[in-house]
């Protein structure tokens, strides 16, 4: 009866043991996944921070080759001398393209600069539930 006993007892205790155990392992297991992502989410500030500036100096190209395009494009008058004119209507067309190139990265950044703060709120909201979930396991 007393080796019943201390039996069941020992079985308790180890049953107790091993679920302290599993909360701890699955506690350790979140903390390293919020290290990860801490580690992602300044990666992803970072590229911000980055693309922020790429931004700032596509717009300020964009507005120069936009504003060059423009008063080359307003300036062209057909003239009697063909060369002239194709010489001139080429020129003209070439700034048009840098234009067309420099607004095309100012919307491509846009759309980066878009992107990364998505994935900021997106790994912020997944910290914020990881650390809950730990919150929650220490409490225990």
């Amino acid at each position: 009866m007393i080796i019943a006993t201390v039996l069941f007892m020992g079985t308790v205790m180890f049953g107790v043991a091993q679920a302290q155990s599993k909360d701890q392992l699955n506690e350790l297991k979140a903390k390293k996944e919020v290290l990860k992502l801490n580690t992602k989410l300044a990666n992803y500030k970072i590229d911000l921070e980055r693309e922020k500036l790429n931004h700032a100096k596509y717009l300020e190209e964009a507005k120069d080759v936009t504003g060059t395009a423009d008063k080359l494009g307003t300036r062209f008058e057909g003239s009697a001398d063909t060369a002239s004119n194709a010489k001139e209507a080429k020129k003209v067309a070439k700034k048009m393209k840098a234009a067309q190139k420099a607004n095309k990265n100012v919307t491509s950044s846009a759309k980066k600069i878009e992107n990364l703060e998505k994935n900021i709120k997106k790994t912020e909201s997944k910290i914020a539930e990881l650390n809950h979930q730990i919150q929650f396991v220490e409490a225990k």
